[in-house]
């Protein structure tokens, strides 16, 4: 199997909105982009499916070298091998990288966050880097997209964060703020209770959606008209993960036990109708 088919085969079984997302890009920013997401998922597991941290720390310490060599043209994994052949089409900036494992590793320790700002911090090392290095594969100049880029990735981790509170409470984690669960007067042991404090979850759960959403369109109104047509593919991100939280916003209790989605119809459906809409 070659290192295109790798990372194109581990791209199709995710059966992530990520696929969705790119198929009106050209053949290099098809395979480029399959690369990257590869990459991400296979960080994402080594965190997720953790059974022992100082492994799995030393794994992430594998991939530092990794992207290291990978930079210097001499990758060893078929998702890096794939990837090294894009770096100098698409300018990557190796940084990038380094920062999203170090948000792996945040995960790993079970990371507790005091304020939004901590959060926020989190959140650029996990999504807002692969903003940015996808905005290189839409061919956009950073200098010009990043603010775009990396609020709409805000956006979207913020809402990764709230459809996921179940699957991470039972991973040992929780990113809410401890400082916005005090003012709703809640604690994270009140979220895996789930029912005790009914109405004071759910004005926390509405709170953090009225955050979302205000991210999300301060990301739009950043988003230059001369990239629109670039950026095609993280405006149907962005409107599908939207879709996501307007589902959840009809009834934000469900979200603590169990994961919303979206059909795979719905998906193509907004794909369609942003290409021809943008």
């Amino acid at each position: 199997m070659s290192p295109e088919e790798y990372c194109k085969k581990k791209t199709l079984k995710s059966g992530t909105s990520f696929y969705y997302s790119f198929l009106f890009l050209d053949q290099d920013q098809k395979v480029a982009i399959s690369a990257l997401y590869s990459i991400c998922r296979i960080l994402d597991d080594i965190a997720d499916n953790s059974k022992n941290i100082d492994i799995s720390l030393s794994k992430l310490n594998w991939w530092k070298h990794e992207i290291d060599q990978t930079f210097k043209f001499k990758a060893s994994h078929p998702a890096t091998k794939c990837l090294q052949n894009y770096i100098k089409i698409f300018k990557f900036n190796p940084e990038y990288f380094f920062f999203l494992i170090e948000g792996m590793e945040m995960d790993l320790q079970n990371f507790r966050y005091n304020s939004f700002k901590q959060l926020e911090d989190y959140c650029f090392k996990v999504a807002g880097t692969v903003g940015m290095l996808s905005s290189s594969i839409f061919r956009c100049e950073e200098s010009i997209i990043k603010s775009y880029a990396i609020k709409l990735a805000l956006s979207l981790q913020l809402i990764n964060i709230l459809r996921d509170i179940n699957e991470d409470l039972n991973l040992g984690r929780f990113y809410y703020p401890q400082d916005e669960l005090k003012k709703f007067n809640l604690s994270e042991s009140d979220f895996k209770k789930k029912f005790e404090k009914k109405e004071s979850l759910k004005s926390f759960l509405l709170f953090q959606i009225n955050r979302i959403e205000n991210i999300y369109k301060e990301s739009q109104i950043l988003l230059p008209n001369s990239c629109k047509e670039n950026q095609i593919s993280s405006i149907i991100m962005g409107k599908i993960y939207i879709k996501i939280l307007k589902k959840i916003k009809k009834n934000p209790m469900v979200t603590l036990t169990k994961k919303i989605h979206i059909s795979p119809l719905s998906k193509v459906f907004i794909s369609i109708s942003s290409f021809f809409t943008n």
